[in-house]
């Protein structure tokens, strides 16, 4: 545990690992937070741009960003199913569809400081949990992109200010967000290891007692042909921490708890006290589960345990 304590932080990040659809999940949260605010306040800014000749301008604007963060909750929602493969697409397109209208709308005016796309620049990235190199880089090519089509259609201090602005907010971006990033990953790594801490027997690895009691109540409900309730009792281990010592009997339990979830799985296997051991074995026949226990037996044997 030790050891898994040190390298989750290292591995939460990975889409490889089980902790991406915790992730993902929380990713999943801030889009659709993020979109319905987006949406929300540009159908407000159109709906007042329709009595302001000064927003006129913008209303397409305004009306695209409302389109894009419909869309964007809208596929959120219908591919949560497939969380690990479409919402890092779905943020990535969003977060580009945003800077391209922040681009679009400061060159209507070349007159103006490009505050819209600064203000997106700052917050919509951090409001994601992404690997901090690929959004780094997502952002440096964001900011040439505004870099060179800002010097094409502005010039003079208006352009120096929006480029001096976009660089450093732009760094402030990058910074922040592998910040975010990091404190969002030990959120979710300090939330794994409580689960294991509760749910998990530190020294065989089988799940506990507090989860056995916890699962007793989907076990009503599962659906299945038959089950089978094994109850398992490792005889000798007094003895055996009294005459070898403890770190023998922890042995021996680690070796009996190996070879039990080698024949049934660690799914329903549970050390629920000192030398007890639960297992549920679903849609098996009797003569099954004997030749599966008989097994057991016969590796304990082959390791000295009779």
């Amino acid at each position: 545990i030790d050891v898994q304590d040190e390298i989750i932080v290292k591995r939460v990040i990975s889409s490889d690992n089980k902790n991406s659809i915790k992730i993902n999940e929380s990713n999943v949260k801030s889009l659709m937070l993020f979109s319905i605010m987006t949406g929300s306040l540009t159908a407000i800014l159109f709906i007042i741009s329709c009595f302001f000749n000064d927003l006129h301008s913008n209303m397409f604007f305004y009306l695209t960003t409302f389109i894009v963060s419909g869309f964007s909750t809208l596929s959120t929602t219908l591919l949560k199913r497939y969380l690990k493969r479409f919402v890092p697409i779905i943020i990535y397109v969003y977060l580009l569809s945003l800077y391209f209208l922040g681009i679009a709308i400061s060159v209507t005016d070349t007159n103006q400081i490009s505050a819209t796309f600064i203000a997106i620049l700052i917050f919509a990235s951090c409001a994601f949990l992404l690997r901090p190199i690929s959004s780094s880089l997502f952002t440096l090519c964001i900011i040439i992109a505004f870099c060179i089509v800002d010097a094409k259609y502005k010039s003079g201090s208006v352009l120096t200010t929006d480029i001096t602005n976009v660089v450093v907010f732009g760094v402030i971006n990058i910074f922040l967000s592998v910040h975010m990033t990091m404190v969002k990953a030990d959120r979710i790594a300090s939330l794994k290891k409580v689960k294991i801490l509760s749910e998990i027997d530190i020294l065989t690895g089988a799940k506990n007692r507090n989860c056995f009691e916890k699962n007793l109540v989907e076990y009503n409900i599962r659906e299945c042909s038959s089950i089978a309730f094994i109850y398992i009792d490792v005889n000798g281990l007094h003895t055996m921490n009294n005459k070898f010592g403890h770190s023998e009997g922890d042995k021996m339990l680690k070796t009996v708890t190996r070879e039990i979830i080698k024949e049934f799985g660690s799914q329903d296997t549970y050390r629920i006290g000192g030398d007890e051991f639960v297992v549920f074995a679903f849609d098996k026949e009797a003569k099954e589960i004997s030749v599966l226990l008989q097994l057991i037996k016969i590796n304990l044997e082959k390791n000295g345990y009779y």
